[in-house]
């Protein structure tokens, strides 16, 4: 099963037209999210830990070259630029008219919600601690198939986490591989309160009709950094709640408008190995983690500035410390992250900066921190100019 969208095609607009043939595909967690963008750059979602990452589902792509030719791309023609675009990035390599992506049969869903909270008097590094021991057994029921989004805010103290499982008949047909961390969790009751719940429905269409419509208005502005977190990073708990107290929330909100970090975790990376552009990273991660911090744009620059750098040099330094060998997703990443083309797509990058200069020679088509784009330094004003 397959399905062919065009440019500008969204998430909800592909989830309504599939349902209506009792079928679906991947995307992302809002309804408004563009697909192709989303693909070509990676893309998880609810469901790629299922079905593969947005990049492994693409078939085919038309797209127009820089020098204006109309090309088919797939694995039996342009198999080299059907190799960058699924992972390194659509919109540097053509201007793509069409994608045509994997469809599947409607699947049934499972899904768990898990809901931490830190009672009083509890510390923050017993907390860490728990959080960390938790990853160390959700990293087990990724290998099972159940796998989700959380968020973490403070204070107080809140992990909120939505699981889903794929293809199930009841409500209670994860309960075994829950044991061990509902068992942990009890173990705990003295330092969090906990509640889990679960839903089924038989059409995943049902859950993703409950899916948000995003839209920021106002004057904020956000930094983050994230990192791809591997298994050998997880299973170190005591390294790992270190890092977690370090750029998560803190016991006290800043003084300087600045919001307290929240952070969020991805655990639904596609595991399968693609031959495609998509940071090999990827398949290694238990967990797509990213840290944030907000401020309303009325603040001093100085403290927007302060604010970029110790998310970049401090809360970033500290991940990539933990996993130095792994990376950043490219769609969610640090505007500031250093040594970008390695976090970014890994040992992929050379290849696809030579697939970048095969077709646009004169680099067109660039985009901040976008494969080639090293070639130019964009001035304050926005100008580009190339590096000497």
């Amino acid at each position: 099963m397959a399905a062919t969208l065009g440019a500008g095609i969204q998430d909800g607009e592909l989830f309504e037209l599939l349902a209506q043939h009792n079928a679906t595909g991947v995307g992302g967690t809002n309804t408004d999210v563009g697909v192709i963008g989303w693909a070509t750059g990676g893309g998880h979602g609810f469901a790629t830990l299922e079905y593969g990452m947005g990049a492994d589902n693409i078939i085919e792509a038309v797209l127009v070259t820089p020098d204006g030719e109309v090309l088919t791309v797939n694995q039996c023609q342009n198999e080299e630029l059907y190799w960058a675009i699924r992972g390194g990035g659509g919109g540097t390599f053509g201007v793509i008219l069409s994608v045509t992506v994997k469809a599947y049969p409607m699947p049934s869903v499972t899904m768990i919600g898990l809901d931490l909270t830190a009672r009083n008097g509890t510390t923050p590094k017993a907390w860490w601690k728990l959080i960390a021991e938790v990853h160390k057994e959700l990293a087990v029921l990724q290998d099972s198939g159940i796998g989700g989004y959380w968020t973490i805010s403070g204070p107080p103290f809140h992990f909120g986490h939505a699981m889903f499982q794929y293809n199930t008949s009841s409500a209670e047909s994860a309960d075994q591989e829950m044991l061990p961390l509902k068992k942990l969790i009890d173990h705990r009751n003295g330092t969090v309160s906990s509640n889990i719940t679960k839903f089924h429905t038989a059409s995943w269409y049902n859950l993703a009709k409950m899916f948000p419509r995003v839209e920021h208005t106002g004057t904020s502005r956000s930094a983050r950094t994230s990192r791809l977190i591997p298994r050998r990073a997880i299973e170190d708990t005591r390294g790992f709640a270190y890092i977690l107290e370090k750029i998560g929330p803190q016991p006290d909100n800043p003084k300087n408008g600045v919001s307290n970090p929240s952070m969020s975790g991805i655990m639904t990376p596609g595991k399968k190995m693609v031959d495609n552009s998509l940071n090999p990273a990827w398949r290694e991660a238990v967990v797509h983690l990213i840290t944030s911090q907000s401020w309303n744009d009325s603040l001093p620059d100085s403290v927007a500035a302060e604010t970029y750098d110790r998310m970049t040099n401090e809360k970033g330094y500290l991940l990539r410390q933990i996993a130095p060998d792994s990376g950043a997703y490219y769609n969610e990443a640090d505007r500031h992250e250093p040594n970008w083309q390695w976090s970014f797509w890994g040992p992929h990058y050379a290849r696809l900066r030579e697939i970048k200069q095969m077709y646009d020679p004169q680099d067109l088509l660039w985009c901040h921190h976008c494969v080639g784009s090293e070639g130019w330094i964009q001035e304050k004003n926005g100008t580009l100019c190339r590096v000497p």
